[in-house]
């Protein structure tokens, strides 16, 4: 199959790759430029559109590594050493970078948010807010009861608060006794 001669085909036929034609959304348009395609390369509409999603895939990868900058000044720019990435280079108007957000909200607080109403000043010119937050039992304080140590297990600290059940063998033991 002769690669250059699909791009050059597929770039003809802007409906294929071009997100912001009229034409692009329209299934039947599509489907009658890879029959075109297909007869005029002698393949099957299937085994081009692979070869296409391949290609393009590889051209979204390359270019995007040509335009992420790394950190730092001394950073080299990227240069694809792929075959058919000029070839491809029409595809860059529509390869635009997704922004990403989180799903946490950033934080609206800021250092000059704080009034000098809020603050208050201690003798010692320290500065410190005036309502501290809340002390708020934590989930082991709140969700398991108070262990209390008798006079007799305070000596053994060693000895077990929680007894684990017995194991299959020591139950089968048990039970053959009883």
């Amino acid at each position: 199959m002769d690669t250059e001669r699909l791009i050059m085909l597929v770039h003809e036929q802007e409906c294929l790759w071009n997100l912001n034609s009229e034409n692009y959304h329209s299934r039947d348009l599509q489907r009658k430029a890879w029959k075109e395609i297909a007869s005029e390369m002698k393949c099957t509409g299937d085994d081009l559109k692979k070869k296409w999603r391949g290609l393009r895939d590889i051209f979204r990868r390359e270019f995007k590594k040509s335009t992420s900058h790394k950190s730092g000044g001394a950073a080299k720019v990227y240069t694809s050493k792929w075959p058919f990435y000029k070839l491809m280079f029409f595809l860059k108007d529509i390869m635009t970078p997704r922004t990403l957000e989180g799903s946490v909200p950033e934080p609206e607080f800021e250092a000059t948010d704080i009034n000098e109403a809020d603050v208050e000043h201690d003798d010692d010119d320290n500065i410190s807010t005036e309502q501290s937050p809340p002390t708020t039992p934590t989930t082991s304080q709140t969700l398991l009861p108070q262990i209390h140590q008798s006079p007799q297990s305070s000596s053994s600290s060693s000895k077990r608060l929680f007894k684990s059940p017995p194991k299959k063998k020591n139950r089968r033991q048990n039970e053959a006794a009883n």
